[in-house]
């Protein structure tokens, strides 16, 4: 298992250029995908975000008026401080709202339940076992009726070029990302099965790229009468 110090050390590393980066090699599709679902969300009285990243996200939540409150999680301390200086400067009224925590998914209380649970392009950070370890923890704090927005890197099967062009462009990030942060991963766990493993389906979803780019709002399938 890669080492939790050295990932957060990389991560650190690439806090202040992350955003950049992304919007170098993507424009602003990283971040039109992760804010997709949350445009469209119901209002919740609390919500999950798990590997927050530079707080882009927790800003466009804090927005949106998603939650009444919210916890934020991410590995990087470095990410933690960025996420936490721009929800004070831009919304200060809502900053008594916020419980940031350093750390990762064994690290969420367990006493808390919450309405949705969002993750955005931290998943493909684990591996195929440990994938569904992190599932398993985010599912036991997600109240039964409660909505699972998830956003990150897909490769389609179909078409055969695009399958072998997106996994090239895929395997690429990932050899990026072990070179900086030593994440030793280079193939992305399957999410829908592992989602299915668990009891969620996909009520909606949304693509970008020819599918490089996917976004899906899961709900526990005998759960799905309210709207994402």
């Amino acid at each position: 298992m890669p080492s939790h110090n050295r990932i957060k050390r990389g991560f650190n590393l690439l806090s202040s250029t992350y955003g950049f980066f992304s919007r170098l090699f993507f424009g602003g599709l990283l971040q039109t995908s992760q804010h997709h679902f949350l445009r469209t969300a119901t209002p919740v009285k609390s919500a999950l975000i798990f590997g927050g990243g530079n707080g882009d996200i927790l800003v466009e939540a804090l927005r949106l008026n998603l939650a009444g409150t919210y916890c934020y999680v991410d590995l990087s301390n470095s990410m933690v401080d960025l996420a936490r200086q721009k929800a004070h400067h831009q919304f200060p009224e809502q900053s008594s709202h916020i419980t940031f925590i350093e750390g990762s998914y064994g690290d969420i209380p367990s006493d808390v339940r919450f309405d949705t649970i969002i993750t955005a392009y931290v998943l493909d950070c684990f591996s195929e076992a440990e994938l569904y370890q992190v599932l398993q923890k985010l599912d036991s704090t997600l109240h039964r009726t409660g909505q699972f927005l998830f956003t990150d890197f897909n490769v389609p099967a179909k078409p055969f070029m695009l399958n072998l062009l997106f996994g090239a462009v895929v395997k690429v990030l990932y050899i990026g990302f072990h070179l900086v942060c030593g994440l030793g991963i280079f193939k992305l766990p399957d999410f829908q099965s592992a989602f299915k493993k668990l009891g969620y389906e996909a009520v909606a979803e949304k693509k970008w790229v020819n599918g490089l780019l996917v976004s899906r709002c899961y709900k526990r399938s005998d759960n799905q009468t309210t709207e994402p």
